[in-house]
């Protein structure tokens, strides 16, 4: 299979996440994964740097944190990131709060929306919260500020609790698939956790499958050295 046009304006890119990128870059044609964390983020943004794009997963570096924050508080408009003039692609809770600008400042990006059952996926959030993200607060008191941001827009509140994150598990995909309702060919639903994998990602985005397992990691390992960044 070979790759589409449309994302052979994009690159892909060999450098994670190097500055070095050519020069007529496409810039209003990315990719982003709008799942909720722990449903599967962390193996796609590691699925997306194994078909050459360059991408992050949370992303929440200074100059990031600044510009989301400031798009939350104003709640519209377009959102175009400094990050996104040297990445193809970003993924996890970030995107989920702010898709809607980022759509309207990239047109005709592709939305990979991970998903989940909710019972397993509240089991998960609950074991992450308590094992990872309270242990590590103290950390990096300026990240964990911009987490907190992310899950009082997110959630309704800073840390897990159950009715919340239930309540916003319905609502928030319910949102999402209104959204694109009419635009059904830029999101594709990607259930990695129940073993879908490269055949429908390659298939969505136009790239050849590669001739390796689709990566299965559930972020657990990283999580404190990238503090909130789940899978």
């Amino acid at each position: 299979m070979r790759i589409s046009t449309e994302l052979r304006t994009l690159g892909p890119s060999t450098q994670v996440t190097s500055t070095n990128q050519p020069a007529n870059r496409v810039q209003s044609q990315k990719m982003f994964g709008l799942g909720l964390s722990r449903t599967g983020t962390t193996s796609l943004n590691t699925a997306l740097e194994i078909l050459g794009f360059s991408s992050c997963h949370f992303p929440a570096d200074p100059i990031t944190q600044i510009q989301v924050r400031k798009f939350l508080e104003s709640g519209k408009g377009s959102l175009r990131l400094s990050l996104l003039e040297t990445l193809d692609s970003l993924t996890d809770t970030p995107v989920c709060c702010i898709f809607k600008g980022l759509d309207a400042a990239y047109p005709r990006s592709k939305f990979i929306l991970t998903l989940r059952d909710k019972e397993p996926w509240l089991d998960s959030c609950e074991r992450y919260w308590h094992e990872v993200s309270i242990p590590s607060f103290t950390e990096n008191p300026m990240q964990h500020a911009y987490a907190r941001a992310i899950n009082r827009h997110l959630y309704g509140v800073e840390h897990f609790y159950s009715r919340n994150f239930s309540r916003t598990f319905e609502r928030y995909h319910r949102n999402v698939d209104d959204y694109f309702a009419r635009r059904p060919g830029q999101l594709l639903k990607l259930r990695i956790c129940h073993g879908e994998g490269w055949q429908k990602l390659c298939s969505f985005l136009g790239a050849p499958v590669p001739d390796v397992p689709f990566p299965k990691q559930n972020g657990q390992g990283t999580a404190k050295n990238n503090l909130y960044p789940a899978s």
